[in-house]
């Protein structure tokens, strides 16, 4: 994967030499995510930029690039697994080709087909390109939003980029938190649609195209892919259990395969879970013994998942290399975490990815196959049992038995002990009463995140008083989302908020990409999505067995351990790393001083320090799951203030001047 941006004046016209200057102060911040090339385009007051990490035909492929005419010029980043085919279609129409890439590949794609091209895809991918006979700027996103891509546009000004720093790298650019982006991020764990946590910059939403005619500035924006269960097949119900299972083992493989191909080393990620452990299997049996896998190990009993580990490995022998993260680390780095992952953190989870990806690339290893958005696919996070529960139990609401099915959902969380079970049930039993059907699934969730709110300060508060869970959420669901299935609904949910506002992002890419290394994610091949949606839900989660489906396809190749294990969610330790021994706090007192709470406005400094008072080292053990997390979020979203808005340390964080090696002017 690379770094990509660009920007478009319709008012202003720059000489060559200050438009070049002024993409690449640009490209200085995305030196980490391709530092091997450096490339750029010039037109009249267009300009392109590119930096390369090289994957395929490592000897070409440099960017921006041409389409065979000349006529379209695109600086891409990402991989379109599928490449190979089209490049044959494309050959068939008399196409010639230069180059082994997919790069070539897309850009002549849409120069063949237009936005059709799109439909083709079967990758990850984010991209720009410049259409010179029609005079339009074409932006597009992959399926998920694996590959970020973000833009500013207001008065007749464009830019774009993979990364919120370099759009704020462009001359006299505004830099503000957004109100709307916070409120998003602690309701939702991470923004939704368009929004970023940053006034005016917005992000192209996951499977969108975004087209602008330079002549009159018109833009339209489509979405042309989404989630869709009208395509359900019924005649799926025809086949037997061992036939689905059997089926998507196949696709998995496939899927699995396709992203083994670069011309560079390929590694993956093994936490000691089903969908990594999965993962690495299938590389196992491709009889590939150069490939390296990587894992982390926490101090913290509560975290760790090395047993699993190494029962994985007693049966699938591994070059492992073992990360192992203590408390202090996770506090040390947290700075770099938020720079990189320009958002307002409710986990300190992205840190240690952060850690593990710097390990990867010392390891020489440029690729890593990993095992997100299987939870989201097959049903595996508790959030899909606990909804089947509370519509159970909504039936029969006076039913003295059916809340204690909430009990064995958590046998590892302490708070389900009898002690706490009356308080439980009052908790539950108000979530029945939720109004909004659409969303009942996350109303908990929701409503616990949302406890962070009572901490913002007052005219921070007032800025967002018309804002609500439901209406931001409206905003992204489909015109057909109330006749679905809940268990469907809340799919789409996960997918939107936790998976794509989240994981994919904070947690996935730019934690990888933050060391040069580019992430694969097999359960999110277009082939296996296609056919996950058309699986019947009670094969996906059986009575309440989460990936159900996932684990009858490899019950006979896993250990009986990790088939059976009850789902582990990865974390780390979050007020830990913070408070404690060998933790130093001089960069944790400096965030959470009243001078630069009263400064940023965000939050309400008596009420952060009445918070952070009630826990030390000795009774760090005793804090609720919502002070946890609200510790956590004004952590980040003060550095996030720091370093983006006050802008402290940001001349700073360029990486280092480049030397283009493609500069094209026209």
């Amino acid at each position: 994967m690379c770094g990509i941006s660009g920007f478009y004046n319709q008012k202003q016209g720059f000489d060559k030499l200050k438009q070049l200057k002024i993409i690449e102060d640009m490209l200085n911040l995305l030196i980490h995510r391709g530092p091997d090339e450096y490339g750029v385009y010039q037109n009249s007051n267009i300009a392109m930029g590119h930096t390369r990490l090289s994957i395929l035909d490592i000897s070409h492929g440099q960017q921006p690039m041409f389409s065979y005419n000349g006529n379209c010029v695109i600086t891409y980043n990402g991989e379109v697994f599928n490449y190979k085919e089209i490049r044959e279609e494309l050959s068939a129409k008399g196409i010639k080709f230069k180059t082994n890439c997919d790069t070539e590949v897309v850009v002549n794609a849409y120069e063949c087909l237009g936005i059709d091209c799109l439909k083709k895809f079967n990758g990850q991918f984010a991209f720009a390109i410049y259409d010179k006979k029609n005079q339009s700027l074409f932006l597009a996103r992959d399926n998920f939003g694996i590959l970020p891509l973000f833009y500013f546009l207001k008065d007749g000004l464009f830019v774009f980029s993979s990364e919120i720093k370099s759009i704020f790298a462009y001359p006299d650019m505004a830099r503000e938190i957004s109100p709307a982006g916070i409120y998003q991020a602690l309701s939702y764990w991470g923004v939704i649609g368009k929004s970023t946590c940053f006034k005016d910059i917005n992000q192209l939403e996951p499977g969108t195209y975004l087209k602008i005619n330079l002549r009159s500035f018109d833009i339209s924006c489509e979405k042309y892919w989404d989630l869709n269960y009208s395509g359900y097949n019924p005649a799926r119900n025809l086949m037997s259990e061992n036939e689905i299972a059997g089926n998507l083992k196949s696709l998995i493989k496939q899927s699995v395969n396709i992203r083994l191909h670069a011309d560079v080393p390929v590694g993956c990620y093994l936490s000691g879970g089903l969908d990594s452990s999965i993962i690495a299997r299938e590389i196992y049996e491709t009889g590939n013994d150069k490939i390296k896998s990587f894992s982390v190990a926490f101090e913290s009993k509560n975290h760790d998942e090395s047993e699993f580990q190494n029962i994985f490995f007693k049966a699938n022998p591994f070059d492992n290399h073992v990360l192992r993260i203590k408390n202090e680390d996770i506090n040390n780095v947290f700075e770099d975490v938020v720079w990189h992952g320009e958002s307002l953190l409710f986990r300190t989870a992205p840190a240690p990815m952060f850690l593990l990806s710097r390990d990867v690339n010392a390891s020489n290893v440029k690729v890593i196959l990993t095992g997100e958005g299987a939870d989201e696919v097959f049903y595996g996070y508790d959030i899909f049992k606990e909804l089947k529960i509370r519509n159970f139990w909504k039936k029969n609401i006076k039913s003295a038995w059916r809340f204690l099915l909430i009990k064995e959902l958590f046998p590892q969380y302490e708070h389900f002990k009898d002690d706490f079970i009356s308080m439980q049930k009052m908790f539950y039993l108000d979530s029945l009463n939720y109004p909004f059907e659409n969303f009942f699934s996350h109303s908990i969730r929701v409503k616990n995140n949302q406890s962070m709110l009572r901490f913002l300060s007052v005219p921070f508060r007032e800025s967002i008083k018309d804002f609500s869970p439901e209406a931001e959420l409206n905003k992204i669901i489909p015109k057909d989302f109330s006749k679905w299935n809940s268990l469907e609904r809340c799919q789409y949910l996960e997918m939107k908020t936790l998976l794509q506002g989240y994981l994919l992002s904070s947690q996935g890419d730019r934690m990888a990409m933050s060391h040069s290394v580019e992430l694969r994610f097999p359960y999110l091949d277009k082939e296996v999505i296609n056919y996950s949606l058309q699986i019947p839900g009670h094969l996906k989660m059986r009575v309440l067995r989460e990936k159900n489906i996932l684990k009858k396809a490899y019950k006979d190749v896993l250990p009986e351990q990790i088939i059976n294990r009850h789902k582990h969610a990865y974390q780390a330790p979050d007020l830990r790393s913070f408070v404690g021994n060998n933790v130093k706090n001089d960069k944790i007192n400096y965030y959470t001083s009243r001078k630069l709470l009263e400064e940023a406005g965000i939050w309400n400094p008596d009420y952060i320090e009445k918070l952070l008072s009630k826990y030390s080292d000795s009774s760090i053990n005793a804090i609720s799951f919502r002070d946890n997390m609200a510790v956590v979020a004004i952590i980040s979203s003060m550095i996030l203030y720091d370093l983006f808005i006050k802008g402290s340390a940001y001349k700073n964080k360029a990486d280092k001047k480049i030397v283009f090696s493609t500069r094209i002017s026209e």
